[in-house]
């Protein structure tokens, strides 16, 4: 079963001088030096309620080919709400959906796209579990698997809202691919490690910019043992 869900991120809208009033980019150099690379680049972030506005910013910077992973669950339910998807079928339908979300990632990458995938939720073939403030997650690694496929530089990135609504958008240094003599799951694993320590950080930064969804997945996730 085949459906298109994709997010739809064109409408957005702001006008050049209210652009500069309220948002605020930093490591837009970082951005900039990895696209021209030509292998694409892959934005990793956390489950934060401000991935339109991203798609935003690097639409203001005059990057065309960009595509977000995600927009999944929502319109999952929606289906099953209204009676045309059954919900035992929900699972397959959605590892299906993201299957061939990845697929394309791949194939936009090898065309030099940006694209943006958040690992801290179901987004990414298989997984891998890592302590995250002393909690065990599973990470999914599928930006991990399209770097080492691809070549594409992995560059963690954030945007974050003040009490103002003033808007700061940041991406940072690439992770570390990893050397040739390390075996493929050698290099997931350090991509995946990474992420997780960039992630660390974020959560106690910006707390109140993360999907509430996603910190009660974090909040039901194991703890960690104390030995």
């Amino acid at each position: 079963m085949h459906i298109n869900l994709s997010l739809n991120l064109t409408t957005l809208r702001c006008t050049p001088p209210q652009f500069s009033r309220w948002v605020t980019i930093t490591g837009e150099s970082i951005l900039r030096q990895s696209y021209l690379k030509g292998n694409g680049v892959i934005l990793v972030t956390n489950h934060n309620a401000l991935t339109e506005v991203m798609s935003l910013v690097l639409k203001h910077l005059g990057f065309d080919h960009v595509s977000f992973v995600g927009g999944i669950n929502i319109a999952l339910k929606k289906l099953v709400k209204e009676g045309r998807l059954k919900k035992a079928d929900l699972d397959t339908v959605y590892l299906s959906n993201l299957i061939e979300q990845l697929h394309q990632c791949e194939r936009n990458l090898k065309q030099g796209w940006i694209i943006g995938i958040a690992p801290d939720g179901p987004n990414g073939i298989g997984g891998v579990t890592l302590p995250l403030h002393g909690r065990h997650r599973v990470f999914g690694t599928g930006f991990a698997q399209l770097a080492l496929n691809t070549g594409a530089d992995v560059l963690p990135c954030f945007v974050s809202m003040n009490r103002v609504s003033e808007i700061k958008a940041t991406f940072l240094d690439p992770l570390a691919i990893g050397s040739e003599v390390m075996s493929h799951d050698e290099r997931v694993l350090q991509l995946m490690k990474q992420y997780v320590i960039f992630l660390e950080k974020r959560w106690t930064k910006d707390p109140g910019n993360i999907k509430l969804s996603h910190i009660k997945r974090y909040l039901d996730s194991p703890l960690c043992s104390r030995d």
